[in-house]
């Protein structure tokens, strides 16, 4: 797609957008997601849709020109622009660059897409499974998105056999319950592949699961395309065969979920969060961290109640530990009172 066309196909969606806003009366976001791999080369402009607080607009691009021709004609229209910052492509930092420097009238966020890509892949597969704890799961592919999902999985309490690069056997990634220590071990020969309970491809636009993969998995488990395209047609085919469930991944809930965190957040940092003195008595809230003994309210500039007394390393002091700090207390309770 030339500049050109996309300009035209953008001032639509820009149109499609106004006239959600004007029937829902909420706000406007446009999240440029790059390329996921460097062999992408096609723009892509979604429907505009709905979401439960916003309306949200997208982009997929990895074209500089392109992105400058987005950028001037979003900025201000949009209530907020959200530009994925990670640097998966040549000219990621240059894109990113462009972004910071061209927009000043909308409200600019950036978000981590590899990281919100494997966590709506989590999510789906644990609604999905209802529970991954002591599950066997095949994870195949490699890259920064298995990696996420790896530990992801692992942390939800799976065993996740991976793809080793170097070798057409299997590495057994393995957590024991309440243990910090991870432990990758060869397994043997004989492999048995009907204790597997679901499949999961992780690598990013790539095949990684064939015919031969699911003729030695079960019959009536799930398997689950998280990076997309890691299925072969004859896998799938094979696989429905086989009584088996088979997910492609479809985002929305992740990023419709990452734009209202980075709402949430940028609520809490201009409207919670803060430090101030009043009569040698330091009061914060939202994060900020005290000195021992500062008193911790709910919110900086319309507080309700008293948290509790900080301790000076992140935490909560259980009760006030010297006679200063229950001063200062009951200073800030009675302050509070008559807000």
């Amino acid at each position: 797609m030339d500049v050109n066309a996309f300009t035209h196909l953008f001032c639509s969606r820009i149109q499609d957008t106004e006239a959600l806003v004007e029937a829902t009366n909420k706000s406007s976001v446009l999240v440029i997601q790059q390329f996921p791999v460097p062999t992408d080369g096609t723009t892509l402009v979604p429907h505009v849709r709905e979401s439960i607080s916003n309306v949200l607009a997208f982009v997929e691009l990895g074209d500089v020109p392109i992105l400058r021709s987005c950028l001037n004609l979003a900025d201000g229209v949009f209530d907020i622009i959200i530009m994925d910052a990670d640097l998966k492509l040549p000219q990621s930092a240059e894109l990113i660059s462009l972004t910071r420097a061209t927009v000043g009238r909308s409200q600019l966020f950036y978000f981590c897409d590899n990281s919100v890509w494997a966590g709506a892949g989590i999510g789906i597969i644990q609604v999905i499974e209802r529970d991954l704890f002591g599950k066997q799961v095949l994870l195949t592919g490699n890259g920064i998105l298995t990696t996420h999902l790896s530990l992801g999985l692992i942390q939800a309490g799976a065993t996740v056999y991976r793809p080793d690069d170097a070798s057409p056997r299997m590495l057994l990634t393995n957590r024991a319950a309440f243990s910090e220590v991870e432990t990758i071990e060869r397994i043997h020969e004989g492999f048995n592949y009907s204790n597997i309970d679901l499949v999961v491809g992780g690598a990013v636009k790539e095949q990684t699961i064939d015919r031969e993969l699911c003729e030695r998995v079960r019959n009536g488990i799930r398997l689950y395309d998280i990076g997309i395209g890691n299925l072969s047609e004859e896998a799938v085919l094979l696989a429905r065969e086989k009584g088996c469930d088979v997910y492609r991944l479809d985002n929305r809930a992740g990023i419709s979920a990452m734009v209202l965190g980075q709402m949430e957040a940028d609520y809490l940092v201009k409207n919670v969060m803060g430090k101030v003195n009043i009569k040698s008595v330091e009061i914060v809230a939202g994060g900020i961290m005290g000195r021992s003994g500062a008193i911790i309210v709910d919110n900086i500039r319309d507080p309700g109640y008293v948290i509790g007394v900080a301790n000076g390393r992140g935490r909560i002091k259980h009760r006030p530990e010297t006679d200063d700090e229950q001063k200062d207390l009951d200073f800030v309770q009675r302050l509070i009172t008559k807000w």
